[in-house]
């Protein structure tokens, strides 16, 4: 699938503008959105020219050739990507997606409310909704510090100080980082207090006995996708909130 050689090869390129430009192709590819040759140069903050230089190094002519691959594509494994969902079904699959993992809410609030602070390696996907769980928490004066998959490489400056709880959310396109991060720091660093979100599809990679507390995002008609993703994690986050 091109949309995965794309994933690969964000995860692998050392140049920063064709990590951008992949980074956004993968990101509008989610949410279904094709955009034009000047107006994806104006999103990368690149010239058309340099875009063009881009979809060459992937093996295509031109970037009309490559968005003609990726909605060819979008049709064909996402036939129902447009079917409309009705917001009382939808909200209900989160509620008893929750309600089903009750045990996971209960145990990640009597560990924040014990130490007051809880760090969180964030996937990409999550990362807006983190932010917003960093806010709320302020106040109960409690401590939130994000690590997004920017800094994952940094490992000596993330452990400068030591979190007693820690939450992975492992999930979308950045995971080979945060996977690769956190077997390294479970080897040196922490035993216990650990909370892992992650995908099905994920969790086969993962050695999950690791952590202590495991939540799956296993909902019905969860189809990856940002929009979709970012309302389920907020509704937990607030869950969480919700629960002190």
């Amino acid at each position: 699938m091109l949309i995965s050689f794309l994933k690969d090869f964000y995860e692998t390129t050392s140049l920063s503008t064709y990590k951008v430009m992949a980074a956004n192709l993968i990101t509008n590819f989610q949410d279904n959105i094709f955009l034009k040759l000047k107006e994806f140069a104006q999103l990368s903050f690149v010239s058309q020219s340099t875009v063009t230089y881009f979809c060459k190094s992937l093996k295509f002519s031109g970037y009309r050739e490559l968005i003609f691959k990726l909605k060819n594509e979008r049709e064909h494994f996402h036939k129902n990507v447009n079917q409309v969902i009705k917001i009382d079904d939808f909200t209900f699959n989160i509620y008893r997606w929750l309600q089903n993992n009750i045990n996971f809410i209960i145990n990640i609030c009597q560990e924040i409310l014990k130490y007051k602070k809880i760090r969180i390696y964030s996937s990409y996907q999550s990362y807006m909704a983190c932010l917003y769980f960093q806010e709320i928490l302020r106040s109960k004066n409690i401590l939130v510090e994000i690590v997004n998959c920017s800094y994952i490489d940094n490992f000596e400056y993330i452990n400068k100080k030591e979190f007693k709880i820690n939450l992975f959310i492992i999930c979308g396109r950045d995971c080979k980082s945060l996977k690769k991060y956190f077997l390294k720091l479970f080897e040196y660093q922490y035993q216990r207090g650990q909370f892992l979100i992650t995908t099905l599809n994920q969790v086969k990679e993962i050695d999950s006995d690791l952590f202590n507390n495991k939540l799956i995002l296993d909902y019905e008609k969860d189809d990856s996708l940002f929009s979709i993703r970012h309302f389920a994690f907020t509704y937990l986050f607030l869950s969480i909130f919700l629960n002190f």
